[in-house]
């Protein structure tokens, strides 16, 4: 009887890891599908902007020649770009809380989206150094992150020095803010080297050994940081001052990042905290369900058309951070109701 029961709890512990096992790979299983979409859409660029490259080539860096000559094709060139790096952003921010707060895969955070320039300061600057072989005039050290320093200002023309003519893309008779033909080779070599990077990022997601105390991690990282992201929104898209969040608003940003990290709880935390504490289950899944919702509720307003003010956006960081703090706090208990020790 004893060895009978004995291996009734042995198979209880078994199929108990397997259940926690499965939970944490539906996280990883989530993380791992948007990672390898966001690969693929940076493969896409790349391929386009190799053509681009070609067709500027033909006529000798000749951008006159070649928009006189090859409008059609140049036009579709950048169109396909610029919906490849909107589908590379929007994939990359609804798993933005997990590569940005779990330890292992932060440093593709400041690579890809949230690194600045050496030239900016000494904290947060991406850790990389453009390898470009196409004898690029511009600064290859420390450049900042890909999406909004580096390929966002190229296609939407946000940066003078990577314009190489101006151009009416839209064919309206009048050329406006982001119609513009790239500098070729730069926008080689960045497509090149953004390609290369979201490569490693999946592979390094695929081959994570992640576990509850990861997925804490992020949460308790991440959740207290949606206030600030407001700052940016209100310089990009009511005062119109940055190179940065034209193609795609900052609440946008927002919107992907809350959203995921409830995607994260729902799947690793949620099952295990119900069991040990109900109400409090109850009350994080309110606060992400309250959080998430005032940030839709803002991002369907922009997108209605609805003019911000200035002091619309600090009212909406103080409230969101309100919501953040008390999320946050509640995410604490959870941890140590779990007994987890979140590397924060």
């Amino acid at each position: 009887m004893k060895k009978i029961a004995m291996g009734i709890v042995v198979s209880l512990a078994l199929a108990g890891n397997l259940f926690a096992n499965a939970e944490i790979d539906k996280v990883k299983e989530f993380e791992l599908e948007h990672a390898t979409k966001l690969y693929n859409e940076a493969k896409k660029l790349k391929d386009i902007a190799d053509d681009y490259y070609e067709d500027i080539k033909t006529f000798h860096f000749n951008y006159d020649k070649a928009w006189k000559q090859n409008k059609k094709d140049l036009t579709k060139d950048i169109e396909q770009m610029k919906r490849a790096w909107l589908e590379a952003s929007s994939n990359y921010e609804i798993i933005e809380g997990l590569v940005a707060g779990m330890p292992q895969t932060a440093k593709y955070d400041l690579i890809l989206d949230a690194g600045i320039p050496a030239s900016e300061g000494n904290e947060d600057v991406a850790p990389f150094d453009l390898k470009c072989p196409y004898k690029c005039k511009f600064n290859t050290k420390r450049p900042g992150n890909f999406f909004h320093y580096l390929l966002e200002p190229t296609l939407w023309g946000t940066h003078e020095g990577y314009v190489a003519k101006k151009v009416d893309l839209n064919g309206d008779g009048q050329i406006t803010k982001g119609e513009a033909l790239p500098n070729a080779k730069w926008l080689k070599c960045v497509a090149d080297n953004f390609e290369k990077y979201t490569k490693e990022l999946k592979d390094k997601v695929k081959n994570l050994k992640m576990n509850l105390t990861d997925v804490f991690t992020a949460e308790l990282t991440m959740i207290p940081t949606m206030g600030d992201y407001f700052e940016d929104w209100k310089n990009s898209r009511i005062l119109g001052k940055s190179e940065a969040f034209v193609a795609l608003s900052r609440i946008f940003d927002i919107k992907g990042i809350s959203g995921g990290l409830k995607v994260a709880y729902e799947a690793a935390i949620h099952p295990k905290l119900k069991k040990v504490d109900p109400k409090l289950d109850s009350q994080i899944r309110l606060a992400f369900y309250d959080l998430v919702s005032f940030v839709d509720d803002i991002y369907m307003k922009e997108q209605s058309g609805h003019i911000f003010k200035p002091e619309d956006a600090d009212a909406y960081a103080s409230q969101a951070q309100d919501m953040a703090d008390r999320l946050s706090a509640l995410m604490a208990k959870a941890a140590k109701k779990l007994h987890i020790k979140p590397n924060v």
